[in-house]
């Protein structure tokens, strides 16, 4: 990339500089204003509760300061879980009628509780009749209609909303509100302003958006954040090709009334990021070049405000006509304020992954100085304030990168070095494998490189037997125990079954006594001495054996298998016949699509707890045969070669370019056992007959 010259991100270089730090200490003082403040002054107060009661609000005071807050800006906690639990138990039992108090009370209740509704109404009531402050009610009655909604009390969820709606409009024209106060209201109402809320606060701005608004800054910054995301609504999250000229001029016509509330917040509340923060994405939608300039401004109001830094990366990807140079190189301006009593540094591992994301691999670590760069930022992450993580985590997730960097020496070093604290998890930070990622660096450093060449050249030849020969006999002079032989099993095994499916026969999946082929996510798992799979539940997260070798998801699997006894009640037993996990908002979702109950005589197809499911007569006995078929999202289901599905919709999208799908069994409770045996699968190349997507749930 040659030698960058660093932009210097305003207030680097000052230690004075404004921070989430500073924000949250003034938050804590404010919540123990407007909250044990209030209720030395409104609270429904005796002598039987005050004491627990005001500790009780000082302690909630700094826990909801740090909601959310990084590590090194929290301020320090006053009150354990224990204590706080202790001091509920003591007000309640002396029958505090307070109404905070009592909405404190219903936080922690169930729904199941005897008397929930009741009470939630009677808070409800209570909260919104009392003198506690503004920022208090809106906090309560937004929770409390989350409640109404779940318990299906539509005409009172609808009542509380309304009523939130109103408390909202309420702040904007009171004159008693101090400018910080707004703020802090602000930033309580901000993340509730997005588009899953955007029908709800359309009718607020109508509402508040007066010229002769009291409180013109909370105005501004709430209109202009409600336009940006009507903005983003209107044009949709398509490509620009997508977009239709009804959408594009409803995105340009909100982005520009967002732009005329936000610039007037900027000009009335300079002290305050948030809105220079909102303009960069203004700019980068209207195409007006100046993201680095509001970026600047943003960050010039508080040094480590985390959207500024989120929305300028967004608006110098490639996508938005940046590169991955302009990324790259803020990524190293954010690592080299040294800034780690921040979240600033961050923004470098971010730049990283981001540029990744954008180039479907990880090539551009490889670089040179990536890696150093790496070093340099874990050993910083060591030394922050409130460390969350030890310093081995960060020396382990060194090894992660190095791996990724293609500097397995150094991996390999780092992870002698660490010995029992070595945590292999780190690599799946990186899209790696706990088992095969360690396992490759040592391959790496201890099999001659010519084994991996001549591998390479047969498969890049589709001659996938000759490559499955070759690293066979790498595999063959090595010890059991070799920490370079589960990934050589892996690719041996890989190559054996691409050559089964470029056979376009049955790729058989058993036979691997080692468990080569396969990934453990719960569960422990052997191969007996038939070659049959074998799972026993030792939790509460069941049987999952994820298959490693992707055959996308237009196949047939089949196979037979066997539910054991278990040591819990018979109806612990099903037995998982599909299972997939997709990543959602960059977590990864486990998803379970076919069970089988011998107890019940049913196959349950989309079972994932709380989600719908469809359940199929089916003769289950103790050992069985199936056969799913899948195009897609369509699923076609036996057992006993009976047909107990012939056209599920599978709920989700699977990936389009990775998907391996995973058996197992379904227990409560430890002990359960399912066993798997003729375990087979084969590519679908047409479309069959079954598919009928006008009948998904046949």
């Amino acid at each position: 990339m040659g030698t960058a010259t660093y932009a210097v991100i305003p207030n680097a270089d000052n230690p004075e500089a404004y921070t989430e730090k500073d924000y949250r200490l003034q938050l804590y003082e404010h919540y123990k204003q407007t909250m044990a403040g209030a209720y030395r002054e409104v609270g429904s107060r005796s002598p039987a509760w005050d004491q627990q009661v005001i500790e009780l609000l000082d302690g909630d005071a700094a826990t909801f300061a740090n909601a959310k807050a990084p590590n090194q800006a929290e301020v320090p906690e006053v009150l354990s879980k224990e204590r706080r639990e202790q001091l509920l138990a003591e007000i309640k039992q002396v029958g505090c009628d307070d109404p905070y108090v009592r909405y404190l009370i219903f936080r922690g209740m169930n729904a199941d509780d005897d008397g929930y509704l009741v009470y939630a109404q009677e808070v409800y009531g209570d909260i919104l009749d009392s003198g506690y402050p503004l920022n208090r009610k809106l906090a309560a009655v937004w929770m409390i209609a989350g409640k109404f909604q779940k318990l299906d009390q539509g005409s009172e969820a609808q009542q509380a909303i309304q009523a939130w709606a109103d408390l909202v409009c309420q702040g904007v024209n009171d004159p008693t509100l101090s400018l910080q106060d707004q703020y802090f209201l602000f930033r309580r109402l901000k993340n509730n302003i997005d588009e899953d809320w955007l029908t709800r606060w359309e009718p607020v701005c109508k509402r508040i958006d007066q010229p002769d608004a009291v409180n013109p800054w909370l105005v501004g910054v709430i209109c202009g954040f409600y336009h940006v995301e009507a903005a983003w609504e209107a044009r949709g999250g398509g490509y620009a090709s997508t977009v239709s000229g009804k959408g594009w001029e409803g995105f340009r016509s909100h982005l520009e009334r967002a732009r005329d509330h936000l610039v007037r917040a900027t000009e009335l509340a300079p002290q305050y990021p948030d809105a220079f923060s909102r303009m960069i994405t203004v700019s980068m939608g209207l195409g007006t070049g100046e993201e680095r300039l509001w970026f600047d401004r943003a960050v010039g109001a508080q040094f480590d405000h985390s959207p500024a830094y989120s929305s300028y990366r967004w608006s110098i990807r490639p996508r938005w006509g940046g590169s991955i140079r302009e990324v790259y190189e803020f990524g190293q301006e954010c690592l080299q304020t040294g800034r780690f009593d921040t979240v600033v540094p961050q923004d470098y591992y971010a730049a990283l992954q981001n540029i990744a994301d954008d180039q479907g691999h990880y090539g551009f670590w490889t670089r040179p100085g990536v890696y150093e760069e790496f070093v340099t930022y874990y050993d910083g992450r060591k030394t922050e304030p409130n460390a969350s993580s030890s310093p081995q985590w960060w020396e382990s997730m060194k090894t992660a990168v190095a791996w990724r960097a293609g500097r397995y020496s150094d991996c390999v070093y780092l992870m002698k070095r660490l010995g029992d604290d070595f945590t292999p998890r780190t690599f799946e930070y990186f899209d790696g494998d706990r088992l095969l990622g360690p396992s490759e660096a040592y391959a790496r450093v201890s099999v001659p490189q010519a084994i991996f060449d001549e591998a390479r050249t047969h498969w890049s030849k589709d001659k996938y037997r000759a490559a499955a020969e070759t690293l066979g006999r790498a595999v063959d002079g090595m010890d059991n125990n070799d920490p370079a032989r589960p990934y050589l099993r892996h690719l041996t095994v890989w190559a054996q079954r691409l050559h089964q499916d470029n056979q376009d026969v049955w790729v058989d999946l058993l036979g691997q006594p080692d468990l080569a082929g396969w990934k453990v996510h719960s569960g422990a798992w052997s191969v007996d001495e038939q070659g049959r799979l074998a799972g026993l539940s030792e939790g509460d997260e069941g049987l999952e054996l994820a298959n490693r070798f992707n055959m996308g998801h237009h196949l047939v699997i089949r196979g037979q298998f066997t539910l054991l006894e278990t040591t819990e009640p018979q109806w612990h037993n099903g037995g998982i016949l599909l299972s997939y996990r997709k990543k959602d908002n960059s977590k990864t979702m486990l998803h379970r699509e076919v069970l089988f109950y011998d107890q019940w005589n049913s196959a349950i197809i989309s079972q994932n707890f709380k989600y719908d499911r469809w359940g199929h007569d089916a003769e289950v006995g103790k050992t069985n045969t199936f056969q799913i078929e899948m195009w897609g999202q369509n699923l076609r289901v036996s057992v006993n070669d009976q047909v107990v599905c012939d056209n599920h919709r599978m709920r989700y999208q699977l990936p389009d370019e990775e998907f391996t799908f995973a058996i197992g069994g379904w227990y409560d409770y430890p002990g359960g056992s399912v066993r798997f045996d003729e375990l087979k699968a084969k590519r679908l190349h047409q479309k069959p007959g079954w598919v009928d997507a006008d009948n998904p749930h046949k």
